[in-house]
């Protein structure tokens, strides 16, 4: 699902550099101020990448994609020049790029509406949801960006863009930023070793590879590559199904952060009397004869009480 990672006080080491390409085979770009305007070069090699981030002058901004949306053209790979015209070129200068980390998934939806609200024709040519994020901050400015909940964004300007005047900005968008040994980094999956080195053969056709969020995946292949394929599918529709969330019928972006809300019971709850042995649980966490017992003492206790004790015991259910 991609990584960014922003240099701004020290360099990228090579090992950086190596690590977030294994982990995102699909593309490296990067980014920086020149001339009053921001230089990028992307679609390069780990070599050309690593001599970069030696050479270059700080703050730059490092971008290495695993492909999501619309495959693994080198034109689609990061950074994204923020512009309503054809920019498909592979190294230029300009006032602003985008920089993507993340799925977003009404891509297409979202663009078709804004194309008919500005009268503005769609990018042609090779299209990914990054790029139409590009298109679309071009046309209703960076707040688009504050409200694609689940995905991380970084725009590098330089100069004065869609009414905005910023000398030599780095913003940052998104929440699950981490500051990673001096470094702002969109996620520290890039730290886990690639598949193939984790991956594990067992008996009978069986493989096995540790997941990011803990425990095994297992797949059934018939050999190592068609096992480390069918995981690397596994592994991104996880990363995808993480991304979204299905709220109220409705396909959203959320992060787990920004959709947990408290959970509200609609019906007043009122404190009943329970036998003192037997302790009140969830109704998800019992068995049948539980629940029976449970209903037993709500009813059968509270009428001896009622007998014993008479107008001392009162009935709050």
């Amino acid at each position: 699902m991609c990584v960014i990672m922003i240099a701004d006080k020290k360099r990228l080491t090579n090992n950086m550099v190596k690590k977030a390409t294994e982990r995102n085979p699909h593309g490296i770009g990067m980014a920086w101020f020149q001339g009053g305007k921001v230089r990028y070069k992307k679609a390069i090699t780990l070599d050309e990448a690593q001599s970069l981030c030696r050479s270059l002058p700080m703050p730059y901004v490092f971008h290495a994609r695993y492909a999501t949306r619309g495959g693994t053209k080198d034109v689609l790979c990061h950074p994204m020049p923020i512009t309503v015209g054809e920019n498909t070129r592979l190294t230029s200068r300009v006032k602003s790029v985008l920089f993507h980390n993340g799925t977003w998934t009404e891509s297409n939806e979202t663009a078709q509406r804004m194309s008919r609200r500005y009268g503005q024709a769609l990018p042609k040519g090779p299209v990914s949801d990054t790029r139409l994020m590009a298109w679309a901050v071009a046309l209703g400015g960076h707040g688009i960006l504050d409200s694609s909940h689940g995905n991380k964004f970084v725009v590098m300007q330089d100069g004065t863009h869609h009414g905005v005047t910023a000398k030599r900005s780095i913003e940052r968008y998104g929440v699950g930023w981490v500051k990673d040994n001096g470094y702002w980094v969109s996620n520290i999956r890039w730290k886990q070793a690639p598949i193939f080195k984790r991956i594990a053969k067992h008996e009978n056709g069986w493989y096995s590879v540790p997941s990011y969020e803990g425990g095994l995946t297992n797949i059934y292949a018939a050999n190592m590559d068609e096992a480390i394929e069918k995981v690397e599918r596994k592994e991104h529709q996880r990363a995808v199904r993480a991304a979204t969330r299905v709220v109220d019928k409705r396909r959203v972006i959320a992060t787990p952060e920004e959709t947990r809300q408290p959970r509200l019971n609609k019906r007043k709850r009122t404190a009943k009397p329970h036998h003192p042995v037997i302790q009140a649980v969830s109704d998800s966490t019992v068995s049948k004869r539980h629940k029976e017992l449970l209903e037993w003492y709500d009813t059968e206790w509270r009428k001896e009480q009622r007998a014993l004790f008479g107008s001392l015991f009162t009935d709050e259910s």
